[in-house]
């Protein structure tokens, strides 16, 4: 088997979707993007801020703020699975899937992903409230992120890496703000305070582009093959990057921090620097023009999300082929 290349991963990525680009852009961009924010201004009003599923905790909004209102929770998983149903569309469409037939199919993994990703935030949620004490925090956490983590890496490579380089960057940084000023405790603020979490988070961030790797050609997987056998995947997955998992980590961590500086980047540049911290909760905390360089965001974001681990599926798939013809 060739060596894997960066170059050749990136270049079939961006083939994938530059094949049937106005295709592309009409799934990412309209059913992902548009159609969800048009159903928060419609039947709320303005803009929400979704969940953010990796935030341990109460709602800070308050726990009755979801459960007294059914409309907001079916704005939210309805958007939630317009997003991600994009995402699983546009994979079927490169694969060879017709548009119709991309929409459908993506329309339901949409679905039955953002179940999966449900259960393990659940999953998450429940253990580390059963250990979640002033002096088990670090352990809480750990718990809390175990089910998360996985799940998302296998089918958000792109967000997975780009989240992880915001924190590894913005820790990093403040780590050596802090040993150059005196004030250790820098990066300890933006976690709560706790310097153990923000060591905890440095480390699994480096494993989620490991992860990232070991599981980048998931989603391409279940697309290809019209399938959503979730677990067939991760093994399948795990097979085809065993031998370049080195390289694909590389290739994963130059992508998440090119990403992680623009969000950071655009964050800055629009005074709204403390945003780019993932954060939780639900409520009407975006206006219009808060949405416009998020949306900005969004859009490169989205073919992103679809041509990175396509990219990397076709070059290894690509390879093995090489590999049988002259075995």
């Amino acid at each position: 088997m060739d060596s894997f290349r960066i170059a050749g991963a990136w270049s079939l990525g961006f083939r994938f979707v530059a094949q049937h680009w106005y295709w592309h852009a009409m799934i990412l961009l309209g059913l992902g993007i548009a159609l969800p924010l048009g159903l928060h201004y419609a039947l709320m009003g303005g803009p929400l801020e979704t969940v953010n599923l990796g935030h341990p905790g109460p709602d800070p909004y308050g726990n009755s703020w979801l459960s007294d209102r059914p409309l907001v929770w079916a704005v939210l998983l309805g958007g939630y699975v317009l997003q991600i149903g994009s995402y699983f569309a546009s994979w079927r469409l490169g694969f060879g899937g017709s548009p119709g037939g991309a929409l459908l199919y993506g329309l339901i993994a949409g679905a039955a992903m953002l179940l999966v990703v449900a259960v393990a935030r659940t999953l998450g949620e429940y253990a580390s409230r059963l250990v979640a004490t002033p002096d088990t925090w670090f352990l809480a956490v750990t718990f809390f992120l175990a089910p998360l983590i996985p799940v998302m890496t296998a089918l958000f490579v792109a967000q997975a890496v780009m989240v992880a380089g915001v924190v590894l960057l913005m820790l990093s940084v403040a780590m050596i703000v802090g040993a150059a000023t005196g004030a250790l405790g820098t990066a300890a603020t933006l976690v709560g305070g706790d310097g153990s979490i923000a060591v905890l988070l440095l480390v699994l961030s480096g494993v989620s582009f490991w992860l990232a790797a070991r599981l980048s050609c998931v989603a391409p997987l279940l697309a290809s093959g019209r399938s959503l056998n979730l677990v067939a995947a991760v093994r399948e997955s795990w097979r085809m990057t065993l031998e370049d998992q080195a390289a694909i980590t590389r290739y994963l961590f130059l992508v998440g921090a090119a990403m992680a500086l623009a969000v950071i980047g655009a964050a800055v540049a629009t005074g709204a620097w403390y945003s780019a911290i993932p954060r939780g909760g639900v409520g009407f905390t975006y206006d219009t023009a808060t949405m416009l360089h998020r949306t900005g965001l969004a859009v490169p974001f989205a073919f992103l999300t679809v041509m990175i681990p396509a990219g990397i599926y076709r070059l290894l798939t690509v390879d093995e082929i090489s590999a049988e013809v002259f075995d």
